[in-house]
C-alpha cells in the first residue's frame, strides 16, 4: 500500500509539473479568438491583486486555457511572506494535503475496473 501511495503521489507531481510546462511554453493567445472578455480577464488581475494587498495570500498563479490554449496567464503576489521575491508564473507549489488526490486518482482506478459506479445512488435498496 505504501508503494502504491507514493507512486500516485509521484504521478500526481509529474502531472502538475508537466501541466506547468505546458502553460509555461504556450503563449497567451488572444482571449477574444478563444470566446473570452479580455476586459472581463482584467477583472481578475484587479481582486487578486485587492486580495494579497489585504493579505489574504500572498501570491496566486491563474491560468485559463480554452482548446489547449492559454487565454489567460498572471502571476500576482510575492514567493515568500517577506514580500521580497517577486511570483512567478512558472512557480511551484506545495500541496499540503496528498490525501484529496491520491483518494481521487484511486476512486477513477476503481471506475476503470468497473468496480465502483460514479453514477449510482449513495444508498441502494
Amino acid at each position: 500500500m505504501k508503494r502504491l501511495y507514493c507512486s500516485l503521489a509521484t504521478l500526481l507531481m509529474l502531472c502538475l509539473a508537466t501541466t506547468a510546462r505546458a502553460y509555461d511554453f504556450a503563449p497567451v493567445s488572444d482571449p477574444q479568438a478563444l470566446g473570452f472578455s479580455p476586459s472581463r480577464l482584467e477583472r481578475i488581475a484587479a481582486w487578486q491583486q485587492t486580495q494579497v494587498d489585504a493579505g489574504a495570500f500572498s501570491g496566486e498563479v491563474t491560468v485559463i486555457a480554452r482548446n489547449g490554449r492559454v487565454a489567460y496567464l498572471r502571476a500576482v503576489g510575492f514567493r515568500d511572506h517577506a514580500k521580497t521575491v517577486p511570483l512567478q508564473s512558472d512557480a511551484i507549489f506545495w500541496i499540503a494535503s496528498m490525501s484529496k488526490p491520491v483518494t481521487s486518482v484511486a476512486a477513477m482506478m476503481l471506475v476503470e475496473e468497473d468496480r465502483l459506479d460514479l453514477a449510482a445512488p449513495v444508498a441502494r435498496d
